[in-house]
């Protein structure tokens, strides 16, 4: 089994996305598939082995190739025009190269050619793992001129294509209303190990990996602290730029929050484990947003299950197709600050919080990398 996995964005990068395929790829190689991920090489990064152990803290297969693509232009809007043009010609040049069985793809520009360059790589199978639905007319009037042209491509790409993988069960359902006779597969995001998790130890800490816009719920997070006597120390991880980290500890220090808040930049992946060994309890704050209640699937979500964290999240259909309330964390109807408080006060009675968080660890096995990979060929020989 061969499989050719085609992705946009640098490489590497603080993308979701970038981490996403490439613990994903580097999965598929560690059970045996020959696996190539073609990338958008970073302007300045250096040979793909460092970027692998530096930043992601993986170690070369020999199952697995990274091709990574060197584009040029200073806007992204010609680096991506560079890096399709050079995906066009690396991918013509295939027809006499060992073919892939099937090719997977997250981009609709790259599934557009792929469905034109088809006969070139010897007529493999073809899949988009897609992280959104903008087949939903309504999901695609809130991107805007971008999500209507994302509308028209996914209703004339995919019933060319051989299967859509869905990260989420109510994705899937809103798929199938407007391509019945199309394969629709399940897989949920894979899940990291980090290792053997001693008992946690210092301040009981509770941590947010993630953006720091508004729109993300990082505000919700700082109204809850606002004022809290005996407030659990707080780990704001994820500032893209010293500036942007400067700006939030100020809007800390103006609300007066009333417990110890420390303000972290983003870290790459291979850092993330030793961040998230300070903290006691992740906060997942998504906003009940037609996205939030339908597409997405949280990455910083595994990342936490991957430390062994309880989560305190805002119940949502996609939270809850990851997550049982009083299982693996506690889910809310509403983050209001008085039910969120009484949510901490359930999580530091030491029983409860340590049959918790075993159950986190099971979940994390349950959500391997590995049995992504697995369940991929199943979907892979189901679309034959």
């Amino acid at each position: 089994m061969k499989i050719l996995y085609l992705h946009t964005t640098d490489w590497p990068s603080a993308s979701p996305g970038a981490n996403f395929v490439t613990y994903y790829t580097e999965a598929l190689a560690r059970i045996g598939v020959h696996t190539e991920l073609v990338v958008q090489k970073a302007t300045g990064s250096p040979p793909v082995p460092e970027v692998l152990r530096d930043f992601y803290g993986l170690e070369p297969n020999p199952h697995w190739t990274i091709s990574a693509l060197e584009v040029q232009g200073r806007r992204s809007g010609e680096r991506r025009r560079n890096f399709y043009a050079k995906l066009a010609g690396m991918l013509r040049q295939r027809r006499t190269a060992p073919r892939p069985d099937a090719v997977i793809t997250r981009s609709l520009s790259i599934l557009s050619l792929l469905v034109r360059l088809r006969g070139d790589l010897g007529n493999p199978r073809l899949f988009f793992e897609s992280h959104d639905c903008y087949a939903a007319f309504v999901r695609a009037r809130e991107k805007g001129f971008q999500g209507l042209k994302n509308f028209v491509r996914e209703r004339a790409l995919i019933p060319k294509i051989d299967g859509v993988v869905c990260l989420q069960k109510t994705q899937l359902g809103l798929y199938r209303q407007y391509f019945p006779g199309t394969r629709f597969f399940h897989l949920p995001s894979g899940c990291r190990f980090f290792g053997r998790r001693d008992e946690k130890q210092g301040p009981f800490t509770a941590v947010y990996v993630g953006s720091f816009d508004k729109h993300k719920g990082v505000e919700d997070v700082l109204e809850i602290w606002r004022d809290w006597k005996d407030a659990p120390r707080l780990l704001l991880l994820g500032a893209r730029t010293p500036s942007e980290g400067e700006e939030m500890e100020k809007r800390v220090k103006a609300l007066g929050t009333g417990g110890p808040v420390i303000v972290a930049p983003w870290q790459k992946p291979s850092a993330l484990p030793g961040w998230l060994a300070r903290a006691h309890v992740g906060l997942l704050p998504l906003r009940d947003t037609f996205f939030n209640r339908y597409l997405t699937f949280p990455l910083k979500l595994m990342d936490y299950v991957a430390a062994g964290l309880p989560v305190v999240a805002r119940r949502l259909p996609t939270i809850e197709n990851i997550l049982e309330n009083g299982k693996h964390g506690i889910l809310l109807p509403d983050l209001h600050p008085g039910v969120v408080r009484e949510a901490f006060a359930t999580l530091r009675d030491k029983a409860m919080y340590a049959q918790i968080q075993s159950n986190v660890k099971g979940l994390a096995q349950d959500l391997s990398w590995i049995k992504r990979a697995e369940k991929t060929l199943e979907c892979i020989d189901r679309a034959a």
